[in-house]
């Protein structure tokens, strides 16, 4: 649609009527870089003046479009201009009755902003792990094993230990932390580290368990929990989730493990793999106990299911020692009673 030309002032003289002074008006799609400024006061008494975003930077608009924009209340600076140099013209203005309102108060530096890149410095904590993680996964060459763990005894076992004792309520995980306890003492060739021209073969159990927190994720210890019934370890995980969460913990809290268990159960993951945390050669991954259909004596019922894998430092744990220190983690888990003794 063609702009109309301003007003003639009443006193300016008159021009005479010649076919040559009617230009051909150009489409709104090509309208002119410099279109014919509108009066201060024209017409419809709007503020037709050239609108200015966020950053302060003009909004280049046609006459008319600002005079649209204003009889429909639409904020210039949320519309993209399609003519030359990004100017809005009439079309742009097009349908936007039904969005302005949405669109409306939002600037195009916050628009802009909501998409930009973030840069977040790294933590110290993450640095560490960073550098132990990719040490592990370069250096040491991992393995991995997996098993399914029928869980139908260890639910039971868990709702009647809790309905029995409040000093803690016991977890899958807890559950998960005796029988691998049990297990190393049963295979003390898992329960080692290797340190180059050596093999060092733990005395005690140290048990380290990954909680995350927003810095990273750390792994304190529970020292000795070969030591400990189920209801201390449980105690014990506790304390040092808590020291953790508060970031609390003294180094001697996160060093020293022989053994690390790592759960994404409650996160819904079903398996996954996890990285050796040094200076233990293994590290236990444990998925969601979830039910699921199974086949009991040629039926089908239903049935709670978890899957376990292990992985090992080659250097230290050979495969079919890995494989009977996960065959037994299962078998207590499957036959839980053994973790209250």
């Amino acid at each position: 649609e063609p702009e109309p030309e301003p007003e003639a002032r009443k006193d300016a003289p008159k021009k005479e009527d010649t076919p040559k002074a009617e230009a051909k008006a150009a489409p709104a799609d090509d309208e002119p870089a410099e279109a014919p400024k509108a009066p201060a006061n024209g017409g419809s008494g709007q503020d037709l003046s050239a609108p200015v975003d966020a950053d302060g930077v003009r909004v280049k608009a046609s006459p008319l479009a600002r005079r649209i924009a204003a009889d429909r209340g639409i904020d210039l600076t949320t519309v993209e201009g399609s003519g030359p140099h990004g100017r809005i013209v009439e079309r742009d203005l097009e349908g936007l009755e039904k969005t302005r309102v949405v669109r409306a108060g939002a600037s195009g530096r916050a628009a802009r902003a909501s998409r930009e890149d973030e840069v977040v410095r790294v933590s110290q904590m993450r640095k560490t792990i960073a550098k132990r993680l990719v040490e592990s996964k370069q250096s040491a060459p991992h393995y991995y094993l997996t098993m399914h763990v029928d869980c139908d005894a260890l639910v039971q076992l868990r709702k009647d230990v809790n309905a029995a004792q409040d000093a803690v309520k016991i977890s899958y995980n807890d559950l998960v932390l005796r029988a691998c306890t049990k297990a190393l003492l049963a295979h003390p060739n898992v329960n080692v580290a290797w340190e180059g021209a050596t093999i060092r073969r733990f005395g005690g159990v140290h048990l380290a368990f990954a909680v995350a927190l927003d810095t990273g994720l750390i792994s304190p210890v529970v020292r000795d929990a070969d030591q400990l019934g189920l209801i201390d370890l449980a105690l014990a995980v506790r304390e040092l989730a808590e020291k953790a969460r508060a970031q609390k913990l003294d180094s001697a809290d996160y060093t020293g493990a022989s053994f690390t268990v790592s759960n994404l159960g409650m996160a819904g993951v079903d398996a996954f793999t996890a990285i050796i945390n040094p200076p233990a050669a293994c590290i236990l991954a444990v998925g969601a106990l979830n039910q699921v259909p199974v086949v009991k004596d040629g039926q089908l019922a239903v049935g709670h299911r978890m899957t376990i894998t292990l992985s090992c430092d080659h250097r230290a744990v050979d495969g079919a020692v890995g494989a009977a220190f996960l065959g037994d983690v299962r078998k207590a888990l499957e036959s839980p009673v053994g973790l209250l003794l």
